[in-house]
């Protein structure tokens, strides 16, 4: 389990790990499961990132994140973070420092769009070089729709202790009772239906040559844009091989950001643009949108489960008010299930 550390003990170990003077450290953020620090020394600046295991999530985050952005440099690609040194003994690691500013979603524009449709367009081109090069599956990929529905059902149950504790969370229980069961009922049999349209089995895996690289964690909220306007993409604890109509859909459910209409049509056509010899990729993209879209709702409602409780504490995730916390995900998971709802019979991202 993890022991929280005072500021002084990263800055020594920053320290040793750089080989030079550390005179201040300053948390700037990071993911929900990790904590990222400025680190200024006397001539030059980086990001010390401190990574999290816990009983539940034993994902090896720092090596994922390290060994990718090792692969992507030596690709040649320079819109993301050098990994500098690494210390998987204290799950830690030194990062190129980018000066740049968060982008807020009311700044998101059609060129940003391009860019991240571009970024993503590069890395199925590098797939060539990713064999032999220890890259696994990306974090939590489903290569079938059984696999997906699987993904589900694990989380459900992960949450059917709180569901269960009716007087302790109310809230959840009528959640799942009123909406989410009845919603996942009906998507299922949608989707049956859909699959059987399209002629593809729901059991059969994705073919190799038809996964694409993925950060998994894609968008505008693990970006940053530069003083020139060039943008920097961050975070990549997840990045592997991934399913391509997941990683289009992931981006049009993401609560980490709010794309227009116009703006999710423009990513999904772009994207279409560079992936149109993956076959039958928007079927599947139809199909597989109302699935992750529960699958968006239940991640939500992490803040349900005491080890996910410790992963944002440590994040530094105000996590004091934990009552408060959990309804304000209960009515952003309510807010995302009305409108996958509303969407998915439907599907209103084709040009």
């Amino acid at each position: 389990m993890f022991t929280e550390q005072p500021l002084t003990y990263y800055q020594q170990l920053a320290q040793r790990m750089i080989g030079r003077a550390v005179i201040d450290m300053k948390l700037i953020g990071g993911g929900r499961n990790s904590r990222a620090y400025k680190t200024t020394c006397p001539d030059i600046n980086y990001v010390f990132k401190v990574y999290i295991k816990t009983e539940m999530d034993q994902r090896d985050r720092l090596n994922t994140e390290f060994l990718s952005l090792q692969f992507l440099e030596n690709c040649g690609l320079s819109n993301v973070p050098k990994a500098i040194i690494a210390d998987p003994e204290n799950n830690c690691a030194v990062y190129e420092y980018i000066k740049g500013g968060k982008i807020a979603n009311g700044d998101i524009t059609d060129q940003d769009i391009d860019h991240a449709v571009s970024f993503l367009a590069i890395l199925e081109g590098l797939k060539q070089y990713a064999v032999g090069k220890n890259i696994t599956a990306a974090s939590e990929a489903c290569f079938s729709f059984s696999a997906i529905w699987e993904n589900i059902y694990k989380r459900c149950k992960d949450l059917s202790i709180s569901v269960k504790n009716e007087e302790a969370y109310p809230e959840l229980s009528d959640y799942f009772q009123k909406q989410f069961n009845p919603a996942m009922k009906q998507i299922e049999e949608w989707c049956r239906r859909k699959l059987d349209e399209a002629s593809l089995a729901p059991e059969t895996e994705l073919a190799l040559d038809d996964r694409t690289l993925s950060p998994s964690d894609f968008g505008f909220h693990n970006a940053l844009r530069k003083l020139d306007g060039e943008l920097v993409f961050l975070d990549f604890e997840y990045f592997g091989w991934d399913d391509p109509a997941k990683m289009v859909v992931d981006m049009l459910h993401h609560p980490g950001m709010s794309l227009s209409m116009s703006q999710k049509r423009h990513f999904v056509s772009g994207i279409l643009s560079y992936f149109h010899n993956y076959p039958k990729l928007m079927e599947r993209i139809e199909i597989v949108y109302p699935l992750y879209g529960l699958k968006w709702c239940l991640i939500l409602l992490n803040e349900f489960l005491p080890d996910r409780l410790l992963l944002r504490k440590f994040a530094g995730v105000n996590t004091e008010d934990v009552r408060s916390l959990q309804a304000e995900q209960i009515n952003k998971a309510r807010l995302l299930l009305n409108d996958t709802l509303n969407k998915y019979a439907d599907f209103p991202y084709f040009n």
